[in-house]
């Protein structure tokens, strides 16, 4: 069926609309910023995704507010860890996993190449649920760190358990470390 010869678009007994278009005369008329677009001398956008990142003053101080605030948050990460310390100046880390519906957690005392000296260990270690209420502890058997790598290890039935907290006690000197469970 052939459509091109169908009359529509206005009401019975009228005549039908006649639509003429010249673009020059519409560009003619127009305002001067729609003539230099259609010209090609208007503005052409930036490209390129640092261009357009520094194009502006306010985007130039939008990516360097970007840039200091992804910066503080990575030195952030490194500096204030929870599981990791210094107990009579030897580096402790604190990490804990869970598998097979168990809970591991391990505190490691690293070698001290510099010093030859030994104290006694004691740590603690509570398994925190969501809310951060205390569903089960271990007390480890006191150990003697000797300036080699020393690991204390605990074990918990996993009740939905989210971090470890352990407390680790050398004569006078007190730390706490917190980990999160890594699930596998």
């Amino acid at each position: 069926m052939d459509f091109s010869q169908i009359d529509e678009g206005h009401p019975d007994g009228e005549e039908t609309l006649v639509f003429r278009y010249n673009r020059e005369e519409r560009l003619k008329r127009a305002p001067q910023i729609v003539q230099d677009y259609y010209n090609g001398k208007a503005l052409q956008p930036k490209k390129g995704l640092f261009r357009v990142l520094l194009a502006t003053r306010a985007n130039r101080l939008m990516f360097i507010t970007l840039c200091l605030l992804s910066v503080f948050v990575w030195i952030n990460g490194f500096v204030n860890k929870d599981n990791t310390c210094k107990l009579n100046g030897v580096k402790v880390t604190l990490n804990a996993f869970s598998f097979k519906e168990q809970v591991y957690a391990t505190v490691k005392f690293y070698d001290n190449n510099k010093k030859e000296y030994s104290f006694p260990v004691d740590v603690i270690f509570s398994a925190l649920q969501e809310s951060d209420t205390e569903c089960s502890s271990y007390s480890s058997e006191p150990e003697i760190y000797s300036g080699k790598e020393l690991c204390v290890r605990a074990q918990f039935k996993d009740y939905d358990i989210v971090k470890v907290k352990a407390q680790i006690s050398s004569g006078e000197e007190t730390k706490t470390l917190i980990a999160a469970v890594q699930r596998q």
